[in-house]
């Protein structure tokens, strides 16, 4: 599904950390323990990248045939 940062989010990692919180609970707050907030954005970097790699490739595939 689609998902938006508004104003009320302090940041990406507090949206990240509320969206989380939203669709896994109690354990959302807590996997950033060790993490610091470049490596979460990164992470989440990578994530968004990987999904529209993904999409891309399924988009080439479907030219093909």
């Amino acid at each position: 599904g689609e998902w938006k940062i508004t104003l009320e989010d302090e940041d990406v990692n507090t949206a990240l950390e509320s969206r989380l919180t939203a669709n896994i609970g109690e354990a959302g707050g807590r996997l950033h323990l060790g993490r610091s907030r470049n490596e979460q954005v990164l992470t989440a970097l990578r994530l968004y990248l990987h999904d529209s790699t993904l999409d891309l490739v399924g988009r080439i595939e479907h030219l093909r045939v």
